[in-house]
């Protein structure tokens, strides 16, 4: 092996080792998590996690999903009613306030203001939306929700618990009030044996919140009663709304007007339909008409000595054909002598005789009108005098 060759090989490891104490110095292997939406059941189940966390507790928790079954409920368990309830009729209300009045303990989120929801108007529970003010951004306000202090029961510590710090909860003569300064979040309503637990929001208790803050133990303080394991059930409607029922709740005034609209234009074109007219026949328009067209697009377009010179050429063939002597002349003598004949035999001026044999442009539209004029002039002349002429030739 040659003594290049080596140096070449020896300068190709030095490059390799280089390049990987780069590498080696500029980047590390590193762990990254990135989050991923919940997969399986509990990506359809809201509340799969508090179930879960309910039966490792020692309590029962199942999930109640058809109407029939709000009735059925034991007297002693407790309900988690979250919004999105539609669906329920007023029997079913009216079998689920009868529950309630039988010692059933209920937990009712309260639908958004902008929507009905009939169970919280009979439970004497108003609504409305609040706004957000810098002054309470600054006492524990996070954006939409808000950091509530709730004590349940009340000779328990208070737990912190993220609400919604928009909306609203009123009641008359509630047993206990919890909430921000601008906003009540919280009510316990007294409703038979067991007071109702309203709340704004139940989003603390799903699937993504319920590790946060002291959401956990705020679960289990509501659901914990006074006979021993507590029974939990969580409803869970899986039927959706039609379209008609949701365009009848929230988008009524556009249907309205929509079909309004719709109204107006049927009336509008009604007159319209029926067969159709035939089409009218196409006039059919005279030469002239054709003629004059053409000379219009013609001098619009800069052809105005175009037409001077056709006109000019027609009307000195005809002269041609009645006198081929003043045609046939040329020079500048003969010249004044044509126009001084012509002059005596059609009736026109010297200056009009020159003008009948110029090619000078027009520039000016009344100097072409004039020129034509000329030409259309020694046209009836010369058709006067043919027949003035006439009988003589029929008598010979």
């Amino acid at each position: 092996m040659s003594a290049r060759r080596g140096f070449l090989i020896a300068l190709s490891f030095a490059c390799l080792a280089a390049a990987a104490i780069w590498f080696a110095a500029n980047f590390e292997r590193r762990t990254q998590s990135e989050w991923v939406d919940f997969q399986g059941k509990a990506r359809h189940e809201r509340w799969l996690v508090a179930q879960r966390l309910l039966q490792r507790m020692g309590a029962k928790a199942q999930t109640v999903r058809s109407l029939p079954e709000l009735g059925g409920l034991p007297r002693d368990a407790t309900l988690l009613l979250p919004r999105g309830r539609q669906s329920l009729t007023p029997q079913s209300r009216e079998s689920l306030l009868n529950w309630v009045r039988q010692g059933g303990r209920l937990v009712v989120e309260a639908e958004p203001p902008y929507l009905p929801d009939p169970l919280l108007d009979q439970l004497g529970v108003r609504r409305k939306m609040v706004a957000v003010t810098e002054d309470r951004k600054g006492s524990g306000d996070l954006g939409d929700a808000a950091l509530v202090e709730i004590a349940l029961p009340a000779q328990l510590a208070p737990l912190t618990v993220r609400m919604n710090g928009h909306i609203d909860l009123q009641a008359d003569g509630a047993l206990a009030r919890f909430g921000v300064r601008q906003a009540t979040t919280a009510l316990l309503v007294h409703y038979g044996p067991e007071p109702v637990l309203v709340l704004n929001e139940l989003d603390a208790v799903s699937n993504a919140s319920i590790g946060l803050h002291d959401h956990a133990e705020f679960l289990w303080r509501m659901v914990q009663g006074d006979h021993g394991t507590p029974d939990v059930f969580f409803f869970s409607d899986p039927r959706k709304l039609s379209l008609l029922e949701w365009l009848r709740t929230n988008a009524w005034s556009a249907v309205a007007g929509s079909a309004l609209l719709v109204l107006v234009w049927l009336w509008h074109t009604a007159p319209r339909f029926g067969p159709l007219a035939p089409d009218p026949e196409r006039a059919r328009r005279r030469l002239l008409d054709h003629l004059r067209a053409s000379g219009r697009f013609l001098w619009a377009h800069g052809g105005a000595q175009l037409l001077v010179d056709a006109a000019r050429e027609s009307c000195l063939r005809r002269v041609a054909r009645v006198h081929p002597d003043l045609i046939g002349a040329a020079g500048t003598e003969h010249e004044a002598a044509r126009a001084a004949r012509l002059a005596e035999l059609l009736g026109l001026d010297a200056e009009q005789s020159r003008m009948l044999f110029s090619h000078k442009a027009r520039a000016r539209a009344i100097d072409f009108l004039h020129t034509i004029r000329l030409y259309q002039t020694v046209h009836e002349r010369l058709a006067l005098k043919r027949r003035a002429t006439q009988p003589t030739r029929e008598g010979r």
